[in-house]
């Protein structure tokens, strides 16, 4: 289905109340910390550990030894965080586009050493289980290669993934009817404790990680309720920062922070009709700074440790060396090399476990995505050729 915008108020002026009562894009911003609670609740309590623990046992007994992770979009964008504790565990684990799965990623299995074999586990996330490309290849590898494992991640029970893949995952985030929001907060937390739990030494220790996890999540929830409810203006104030006729923006960023960032690109594409663009931190350097100019805007996720000192270096380097670019500095510690900057505009957040700061850091963006559409008169979230589910691909 095509939904095209043919006309629309002036809603430059409108309240965040009328926002969300006209753009469900919005609405679902907001209903972001009640999403991420009833996902807690489930895979912290009975049901959903007994759920977990299955499917560690699986894990266990099948000796799975690779997995392969595919979606589209922020489906694909959420796996980046399992792919790097499956790496962190020595899982040889591949994080690909679906489609490219689909399409040639399958049909180039060598006699010698197949790409598939009973020990080859695939994770296929899709947030509708209708997305074209997971569609088709869920249907793929059941039917021609039963002998793999197949999990399925998805919000909606009762379609075709959640039917089809040997065990279902759902993200518990209720309905979402436009740009991803909720869906997105909800698949990285499902990618962030899936891998620990099934990697686990022992159920106990599994059960130790899922207590640790209800513990973070209520700080999580806490901490973005406070910013959704307490600190709505910064959206209109980076707005200011950036001025309202920005026509792209560049996404930096390491680590667990890539997720968001890949999330960011799309989402302001999508929201505010402008180019943006998500890169690593260290393929930035790699050239791309050759763009940068007075008029540069750019975001930096910083919310890691190991790599912080590189992106303050980056965010210093935009501001001064490299022709004095403006950055959104979004971290979890604050920085006194930065502070003070008047081309560098630090968010401070705090939630200090980068897995789960990602989710902070799309929230501070989200904020600023819909100010922009709004001061450019632009609905947010409202679609001018896609439409929610994609199932042509």
């Amino acid at each position: 289905m095509i939904f095209i915008v043919t006309s629309m108020a002036d809603i430059t002026k409108y309240t965040w109340e009328q926002l969300k009562a006209e753009f469900s894009f919005v609405a679902d911003v907001f209903e972001q910390p009640a999403a991420i609670d009833s996902f807690v609740k489930f895979y912290t309590g009975k049901e959903g550990r007994e759920m977990l623990r299955g499917l560690r046992q699986e894990w266990t007994e099948a000796q799975y030894d690779r997995v392969y992770m595919a979606g589209m979009g922020s489906s694909s964008f959420a796996g980046h965080l399992a792919w790097m504790i499956f790496t962190e565990h020595g899982i040889p684990c591949n994080l690909i586009d679906a489609g490219e799965l689909l399409y040639y990623g399958l049909n180039i299995e060598n006699p010698q050493t197949p790409l598939v074999n009973h020990k080859t586990l695939f994770i296929l996330i899709s947030q509708s289980g209708e997305s074209a490309e997971v569609a088709k290849l869920v249907e793929e590898i059941t039917s021609s290669r039963g002998k793999a494992g197949v999990w399925g991640v998805t919000n909606t029970e009762g379609s075709s993934l959640a039917k089809k893949a040997g065990r279902a995952l759902f993200l518990k985030a209720g309905e979402e009817r436009s740009v991803t929001a909720k869906t997105y907060c909800n698949t990285l937390l499902m990618m962030y404790i899936l891998p620990r739990v099934i990697m686990a030494s022992s159920d106990a220790d599994a059960g130790e990680f899922l207590d640790t996890f209800l513990d973070e999540a209520r700080d999580l929830i806490a901490d973005l309720e406070h910013l959704l409810s307490k600190q709505q203006d910064l959206g209109d104030k980076i707005v200011a920062f950036f001025g309202k006729d920005t026509k792209h923006v560049e996404i930096i960023a390491r680590g667990t922070s890539m997720a968001t960032a890949q999330q960011a690109a799309l989402n302001i594409k999508e929201t505010d009709k402008i180019s943006a663009e998500a890169i690593s931190g260290g393929q930035f350097r790699h050239g791309p700074i050759e763009i940068v100019t007075k008029d540069f805007r750019s975001m930096i996720l910083s919310s890691d440790d190991d790599t912080r000192d590189l992106a303050e270096d980056i965010a210093w380097n935009i501001a001064h060396r490299w022709g004095g670019g403006k950055v959104l500095y979004i971290t979890n510690r604050k920085s006194e090399r930065l502070e003070g900057e008047p081309r560098v505009l630090p968010v401070v957040h705090g939630i200090s476990n980068p897995f789960l700061a990602t989710i902070m850091e799309i929230a501070v963006i989200q904020l600023f995505m819909i100010k922009l559409a709004v001061a450019n008169n632009i609905g947010p979230g409202v679609f001018k050729y896609t439409s929610k589910v994609t199932k042509e691909g």
